[in-house]
């Protein structure tokens, strides 16, 4: 059945993998090479593997809209089990319900104040570089003050990394997910006792039992908290109510104690992935907006005096702010357009699936979606390499934006994602004045699984007027 689509020219036993076997910061490029040189949908050969390369904005709407899809990044199991991440159709339908709980509009905004109080946090640690003249990289700050938000969010703890530096689960966390996306292009790697064997060989046998210690001690430290108070209500009757949910683990909690099927492990699974799919790719979103503004400084401008208009002093931001900030997101939606985080996802077909030309990719079939060749398509997107907010503005809106993935497994935090990011930049902007070194065109990308800037993100910082010391 897969004879009827293009093919790339294959070597023997590699097939075609030695395209993607080059430096991190070839791949994209690679990638591009072989949008514009074949037809999508083609077929990719991973070793023995075939896999179906899609990057047409239909067709992917035609797979997406596939419930019974099966995500088949099994490489990084050892980090998120069966969680909502990695779990078969039947057991993800289960699980996006609880999950979506946690995302709906009375959590986000509990998350909201520790948005805004760990953002307080990251402008205090700036202000030692502001004026300064340095250029600065500004990915640790970011990666340390989104995995503070993320863990306090969803597991109700404060780890206080930006102040005292990163711990031991904080580091384990970016350990296993690097070996992880290194292990991807490394086919030789995928068999588990061949993986097993590579970690006992570096030194990091015990990578995952203590990863997963961490996050069983929070769990049975938190359930012994919701059993006294249960206990403080049956003994008092003026105590009518529970307490309001505040964390994704109090709500996984509840479910448990409801639904004696959904266990620790399940609960340890779905805090991690949250954690691990929260932290990067927030910190990524606003390293790059950041990175875009700081070229762009009429761009900047616009975003100071829209934060101007809606708010007259520094206090906190709240839900209805976010909402009044149209030109911030219209400004973050072209970056994540520009530089996709997730260029391409792969998915399992569990049934044959008809494309809008009529081919059929059969059942159990691997599909590569590129999100990224969505996103440069210049039928879509004229002039798709200019950074351009207005493609964003609201007589503008363009359908074809899957930064957040499409379909029924699309990405369940895209509007937490958005928030965060959102309430970082007010933060950073309505104090500093930001600067690079750089231009657009400077601009170098790697990719793992996620599209990152090689050699980081220099930014200068100057205070604006009124903050001047």
């Amino acid at each position: 059945m897969l004879k009827e689509f293009n093919a790339l020219p294959t070597l023997p036993l590699i097939g075609n993998a030695h395209l993607i076997f080059s430096k991190a910061e070839d791949r994209i490029k690679k990638l591009l090479e072989l949008n514009s040189q074949y037809t999508t949908p083609f077929v990719f050969w991973f070793s023995y593997i075939p896999i179906v390369c899609v990057n047409k904005y239909k067709d992917i709407q035609v797979i997406s809209n596939k419930s019974k899809m099966r995500d088949t990044l099994g490489t990084f199991k050892s980090i998120f089990g069966d969680g909502i991440i990695l779990a078969l159709p039947e057991k993800w339908k289960r699980t996006r319900k609880v999950i979506n709980t946690a995302f709906n509009p009375v959590m986000l905004q509990q998350y909201l104040i520790v948005f805004n109080e760990q953002s307080e946090i990251l402008c205090r640690k700036l202000s030692a570089e502001a004026n300064t003249g340095k250029i600065i990289d500004m990915w640790q700050y970011l990666c340390d003050i989104n995995l503070d938000i993320v863990i306090e969010n969803m597991a109700g703890i404060k780890l206080n990394i930006q102040e005292n530096g990163q711990n031991e689960f904080s580091k384990l966390l970016m350990l296993s997910l690097k070996l992880e996306s290194s292990r991807f292009y490394q086919i030789w790697l995928y068999p588990d006792i061949i993986y097993r064997a590579y970690l006992r060989l570096t030194g990091h046998k015990d990578l995952y039992k203590t990863l997963y210690k961490f996050t069983k001690k929070v769990i049975e430290t938190k359930m012994k908290e919701y059993q006294i108070q249960k206990q403080k209500m049956l003994c008092d009757s003026s105590q009518t109510e529970e307490k309001p949910l505040r964390t994704l683990i109090d709500l996984l909690l509840r479910i448990d104690d409801d639904n004696p099927d959904f266990t620790e492990q399940q609960i340890q699974e779905e805090i991690i992935s949250m954690i691990a799919a929260g932290s990067e790719t927030t910190a990524l979103s606003t390293a790059f907006t950041l990175l875009m503004l700081a070229i762009h400084e009429d761009a900047q401008e616009k975003v100071y005096e829209e934060i101007q208009m809606v708010f007259k002093n520094d206090r906190y931001v709240q839900m209805d702010d976010l909402n009044q900030m149209k030109f911030l997101e219209q400004c973050i939606k072209e970056t994540l357009r520009m530089f996709t985080l997730i260029p391409i996802t792969f998915r399992r077909a569990t049934e044959d699936i008809t494309l809008n030309d009529n081919k059929i990719i059969p059942a159990n079939c691997l599909i590569a979606i590129g999100y990224h060749g969505v996103h440069v398509d210049p039928d879509i997107y004229p002039n798709p390499y200019i950074w351009d907010p207005k493609r964003f503005s609201e007589i503008n809106e363009i359908s074809a934006f899957v930064p957040f993935g499409l379909g029924s497994r699309a990405c369940v935090g895209s509007k937490y994602a958005m928030f965060s990011t959102k309430t970082q930049l007010i933060h950073i902007l309505r104090k500093y004045r930001i600067m690079t070194n750089i231009t657009i065109e400077e601009v170098e990308i790697n990719v793992d699984l996620l599209i990152r800037k090689k050699g980081g993100y220099p930014i200068k910082f100057l205070y604006r007027k009124n903050d001047e010391r």
